[in-house]
């Protein structure tokens, strides 16, 4: 009978600990949330590529733009949320060969186009959005890559945003030595925000996700508002059925960021080279697509854990 007494005791405490702790992360979520910005000059930054290679585009060491389809000429995204701050920014450019169909390289790059440009634009008092001005091109030039499997170009271009988000610079620097010392402890981070998602457990999973969550709320200028009922609506998405994410499979672990203080699981295979390892499959009028969180993750210093702080959700179709 004690002993029956003694583990009814554990369970409680064991449960109220837990309550404490989410309750503890929700007000982490919610000083975030009210922490929000609004101002009014709200610039937007965009980055758009016409292209028949295969690359993959990185702003201040975080890929933002992979293209590894073989007709897919015209791609582009929204890189607020990889510019922590204003000032001078660094791209980063790798291209490789046109993808055939079989998701494999063709043997070189050859004589193919690529256009890079960074544009700029702003929500005005309208609702609409203001005159796109261009902020950088980048045109790859007449260079002879007939042999060439890769090439690679940095160069840097400035940018004048209101926010400061939380800098993942400030984190501790990874080094590629340690990769497979770390790799065990970044792929059970990855493994726990699996079990949240499948399991259920919106709350713990979206949690987890604060400082990347409030980083792309900021970037996108997310009223309080909006941004609550975003995070609501991720919470209410996962706990109200259960969903199986794919297995982790065909990725390799990868330290970014311009000082080497991100860290994140990417795939490596095929027209998914880049992209996350959270993902779910789903079928919409008949076609089968891919719902995608991609996340990368930083250790503040001091600290013996990783958080997520740089995150982006998105779909694409399934193609392989």
């Amino acid at each position: 009978m004690k002993k029956i007494i003694l583990q009814l005791i554990l369970v409680f405490l064991f449960l109220q600990s837990c309550a404490q702790n989410n309750q503890n992360v929700n007000q982490n979520m919610t000083k975030l949330i009210d922490n929000l910005k609004k101002y009014d000059f709200e610039p937007i930054y965009q980055i758009k590529v016409k292209s028949n290679l295969s690359y993959t585009i990185a702003i201040n060491g975080i890929p933002i733009l992979n293209k590894y389809e073989a007709d897919l000429f015209f791609s582009g995204n929204n890189i607020n949320n990889c510019i922590p701050k204003s000032g001078i920014q660094k791209i980063d450019i790798k291209l490789f060969p046109p993808m055939k169909e079989n998701g494999k390289f063709e043997d070189y790059i050859g004589n193919n186009s690529f256009e890079l440009t960074i544009e700029q634009t702003a929500w005005n008092s309208n609702g609409a959005l203001d005159k796109v001005k261009n902020i950088s091109t980048y045109i790859l030039p007449k260079i002879d890559l007939s042999n060439s499997k890769s090439y690679s170009y940095s160069y840097d271009f400035e940018a004048n945003v209101p926010y400061n988000l939380i800098d993942w610079e400030e984190g501790e620097k990874f080094n590629i030595k340690d990769s497979l010392i770390i790799k065990e402890k970044v792929i059970h981070f990855y493994e726990k925000l699996k079990y949240y998602f499948e399991n259920k457990e919106g709350e713990n999973y979206s949690n987890s996700l604060d400082k990347g969550l409030f980083n792309i709320y900021q970037a996108s200028y997310y009223t309080k508002k909006d941004a609550l009922e975003n995070y609501n609506n991720k919470i209410k998405f996962i706990n109200n059925e259960k969903i199986s994410l794919s297995s982790f499979e065909n990725y390799k672990i990868q330290i970014l960021g311009n000082n080497n203080n991100l860290i994140s699981l990417k795939r490596i295979d095929g027209y998914n080279t880049g992209e996350g390892v959270l993902r779910r499959n789903y079928i919409k009028n008949k076609v089968e697509k891919v719902q995608i969180d991609d996340i990368i993750l930083y250790k503040p210093k001091g600290s013996k854990d990783f958080e997520v702080i740089w995150y982006m959700n998105y779909m694409k179709g399934a193609s392989m």
